[in-house]
């Protein structure tokens, strides 16, 4: 049966010689469709995960143990891509497929060498760690927590594998498999829950993540075998290109860190407006985020090729009039769509939460942190485009000053706007901060194509 879906999926995903905005266009669409499929399988694992551990101690030593796990997960995923690719398909277009693969086989050997290393310093300072992230844990809980900590560390190793290997599948324009793997965990835990969920306990959920990643590396290097890479590197050299993308990788890590500290401080600022703030913002911005992960990985990934392709050939008419396409498109399709959602954003909230302890008083709340927070989709859909054509530009130098500056147009907007509409101040000035941030990096990004030409 996953050799059968394996095949499907490879075929879906083959370039062809379709129009490149075409080809764009129906990668987004595709890659889409997956990721939300994806999400709703996340999603199913999470109702079980309720089901049997509810909030008790289990969830919560789970929960901190897979914090770091998910994180290099997740970072891995979205930046290794984004450094990777560009360089890739430079040297596959310059100097030929051999030392492209060449490339990948160095990039993957210092991947694994630098992730198994890491694995072992996790592992002899497990205890520390979790101390630290578990603070208010007893020592039973502080146990449990270290124990399924120790079981998560191959998924250091193995996120590294899939992550290189599904960046040279999606150069290669086929986006439906690495778009589609990554479901092999919550369906490998919704699996054991069923099985041993009872008799294992949090274990379950521990190897679940872990059996999860090995099939997805399985699926994925399958079909990279079947395409004449090679599994095993061969060489780690530290030479010129590898150089390269070790330089475009060390800044989207610093984008993306900075990032994440604009988000700690919405919630921070939040807290600072009394009980029940945090929880509002937090249920405020629940659609907008499921928009921009769904909406933005479909765009990112299947414009992110094309890009590199037309920047290693210097075909930069090329480069402006498929941006300029797919920046309309993203804009007349997600304006409307969240003006309409903004209009019925009450109605939707009273549906989707408004029982139990959820009260009136709630959904209105919830409903205009919402509508504030819808602002910012059209905003960071066109901005993905900006990014990964900086990335394709190899100009990430850029990112972590677009990151720095929405981190202090962010801060100093939520001290103004939380004063006149509370918690839904800070959701504007999230979308203003974005709007700020994305503006900054288009100039930027106009300019080093303006030289270019």
């Amino acid at each position: 049966m996953i050799a059968s879906l394996r095949t499907q999926l490879h075929r879906w995903s083959a370039p062809s010689e379709r129009t490149v905005n075409q080809r764009i266009l129906s990668a987004a669409v595709m890659v889409g469709f997956i990721t939300m499929v994806v999400k709703v399988t996340g999603a199913a694992k999470v109702a079980v995960m309720a089901r049997f551990f509810g909030t008790g101690d289990e969830m919560d030593a789970f929960l901190v143990a897979f914090l770091l796990p998910s994180f290099v997960a997740e970072v891995l995923a979205a930046s290794f891509s984004a450094a990777l690719i560009p360089a890739f398909i430079e040297v596959r277009e310059t100097e030929g497929v051999k030392s492209a693969v060449d490339l990948i086989s160095g990039v993957l050997a210092w991947t694994v060498g630098l992730l198994v290393l890491g694995t072992f310093v996790l592992a002899a300072l497990s205890h520390w760690i979790m101390v630290a992230l578990g603070s208010g844990f007893s020592g039973a809980k502080l146990d449990l927590a270290q124990s399924l900590f120790l079981v998560l560390l191959p998924v250091f190793v193995l996120s590294g594998i899939s992550a290189t290997w599904r960046a040279v599948l999606n150069a290669g324009e086929r986006f439906a498999l690495p778009s589609f793997a990554p479901g092999m965990t919550p369906i490998a835990t919704i699996l054991l829950l069923i099985v041993v969920g009872r008799s294992w306990g949090a274990y379950s959920l521990a190897l679940g993540a872990v059996i999860g990643t090995a099939i997805e590396v399985v699926l994925v290097g399958v079909t990279m075998k079947r395409l004449g890479y090679p599994l095993l590197p061969r060489r780690a050299v530290a030479d010129a290109r590898l150089r390269l993308v070790g330089e475009q990788y060390a800044p989207l890590l610093a984008a993306a860190a900075i990032s994440g500290g604009s988000v700690m401080v919405d919630q921070a600022m939040a807290a600072m407006l009394g009980a029940g703030s945090v929880s509002v913002l937090g249920y405020g911005i629940k659609i907008t985020n499921v928009a921009l992960v769904i909406g933005t990985t479909a765009i990112s990934t299947a414009v992110l090729p094309h890009f590199s392709t037309m920047s290693a050939r210097q075909n930069w008419q090329g480069v402006r009039r498929t941006l300029g396409v797919y920046l309309r498109g993203v804009l007349a399709v997600s304006v409307p769509a969240v003006l309409v959602l903004a209009w019925f954003a009450q109605p939707i909230v009273r549906l989707l939460l408004e029982r139990g302890e959820f009260t009136v008083v709630d959904t209105l709340m919830v409903a205009e942190v919402q509508r504030y927070s819808l602002l910012q989709v059209p905003i960071c859909m066109a901005g993905i485009l900006v990014v990964r054509l900086i990335s394709a530009l190899r100009a990430n130098s850029l990112l972590p000053q677009g990151a720095v500056l929405n981190l202090v147009a962010n801060t100093l907007l939520n001290l103004i706007f939380m004063r006149y509409w509370g918690v839904a101040g800070i959701a504007l000035s999230t979308t203003i901060a974005h709007l700020l941030s994305y503006g900054y990096l288009f100039l930027r990004m106009r300019r080093i194509l303006n030289a270019a030409s």
